[in-house]
């Protein structure tokens, strides 16, 4: 199974071939490691650009599109902008109901806030919500209802910030106010750049995810014979099979002194007795100490086997093959996973190193006005950690998390921060995770 460094650093090559425009590959990394908001959306948008860069697309890009926007909803019922694209591809398809319901559930996550900034969320965009009440009373016209297309339109005059262009939205709305049902035809609704709208990792994280060799590679500085090019007992073996000859031990005083170190001739050519034969062997054991040569490792079939890990099956990829009924589709927003047929990286984690002698629950010590316990699975998600978090201390509405890494202070967003935390933490080793608590 694939570490939390491994998926981090296969979610920055995924994004980099997203740039160089090579979504089926992206598509490919981005699957095997699909089980955050970030990812899924990600998905969705490689999907429009696949549909734009190929036209003849034989597996039916635009309902992958809504299922993998879907499956973002379904881990972030918060996240506006996948409600913002999914409401576009409803009203492209003329599914006018659930475009409205889209932007409904997108203005109400946007928290009365004018702006959503992602760039801070690793996605260069900025949500505006004038942009969602001007579509959504695109909507309302095409439905024949006037009134509320009116009304919307109203909130995106009023909505719209003072230093963008608002003349173009007041000629947007006045056309779309005279032409009326029609307006569909002939008024575009505002959209995002499809091209640059991805997920990136954290620059820092991918930089400290990179293995780096401290020690170096050792190297011979002085050997027993000119030859000797190992720091370690293959030397022989390797000049064995090349078909060097062994020569003999160091004449005079060995390694110490200032005198010059002449060899013997080849034992091939001499004849060497039992006595100079023990001096020769006493001289190279002596050089071997002071060079401080580890012995090699012993072989892996003499050391014990622990029990393997149970066979973990590969996510399932089908969703890049299969159509998708959207009749029969799951939209998020009742309760319930949207993740079919995939696990989140925390449960795999957890199945392959459970052996039946730990508990599936993990201990969490939340700190807020005072400190109290709560017990979660192992396979916990954020969002549920914070619901039940929010239930513990009786607390309106969803409270901020934080963890410690070494001495500092790190914010909890995510399914990935939840998951670092339990690295940190040591939760496969049985420890428990300390979490602060902040309004």
């Amino acid at each position: 199974m694939p570490s939390v460094k491994d998926e981090l650093l296969q979610w920055n090559e995924a994004c980099q071939l997203f740039e160089a425009r090579d979504y089926k590959q992206a598509l490919i990394l981005l699957d095997a490691i699909a089980d955050t908001s970030k990812i899924h959306f990600s998905m969705g948008i490689a999907f429009i650009n696949l549909k734009k860069e190929e036209q003849a697309v034989v597996f039916k890009a635009g309902f992958l599109v809504i299922a993998a926007l879907s499956k973002a909803i379904a881990c972030d019922k918060y996240m506006a902008i996948a409600y913002y694209v999914r409401g576009i591809l409803f009203f492209r398809r003329d599914f006018f109901v659930e475009a409205i319901a889209d932007f409904s559930d997108a203005l109400e996550t946007m928290r009365s806030n004018l702006i959503i900034d992602y760039t801070q969320l690793g996605m260069a965009h900025k949500l505006h919500a004038f942009e969602i009440a001007f579509n959504r009373g695109l909507c309302y016209s095409a439905k024949g209802n006037m009134d509320a297309a009116i009304t919307d339109f109203d909130d995106a005059d009023r909505l719209h910030p003072s230093s963008g262009d608002k003349l173009a939205l007041e000629e947007k709305i006045d056309q779309a106010v005279d032409l009326g049902e029609r307006a569909v035809d002939y008024v575009n609704v505002y959209e995002m750049d499809y091209g640059k709208a991805v997920f990136k990792p954290s620059e820092e994280k991918v930089k400290n995810a990179k293995r780096v060799n401290y020690l170096g590679v050792s190297k011979v500085v002085a050997g027993v014979d000119e030859t000797d090019a190992f720091a370690g007992f293959s030397g022989t073996l390797v000049k064995s099979q090349k078909g060097l000859v062994n020569s003999g031990p160091f004449e005079g005083n060995g390694m110490g002194g200032s005198e010059t170190l002449q060899r013997k001739k080849s034992l091939t050519d001499v004849s060497v007795s039992s006595a100079r034969k023990e001096k020769a062997d006493a001289a190279r054991a002596a050089t071997l100490t002071r060079m401080r040569i580890v012995p090699p490792p012993p072989s892996p079939d003499s050391l014990p086997r622990r029990p393997s890990a149970p066979v973990i099956a590969t996510r399932n990829s089908s969703m890049l093959l299969d159509p998708i009924d959207i009749s029969r589709m799951d939209l998020g927003r009742t309760t319930g996973s949207m993740r079919s047929g995939s696990k989140s990286a925390a449960s795999i984690r957890s199945e392959a190193t459970d052996s039946g002698r730990r508990s599936d629950k993990i201990r969490v010590k939340c700190n807020y006005k005072d400190t109290r316990q709560i017990m979660v699975p192992m396979d916990v998600t954020f969002k549920e950690l914070q619901l039940k978090i929010q239930k513990k201390f009786e607390s309106s509405r969803p409270l901020q998390l934080k963890f410690k890494d070494g001495d500092a202070m790190i914010m909890m967003n995510d399914q990935e921060d939840l998951e670092i935390a339990f690295e940190i933490a040591g939760v496969a080793a049985g420890n428990s995770v300390e979490i602060w608590c902040f309004d």
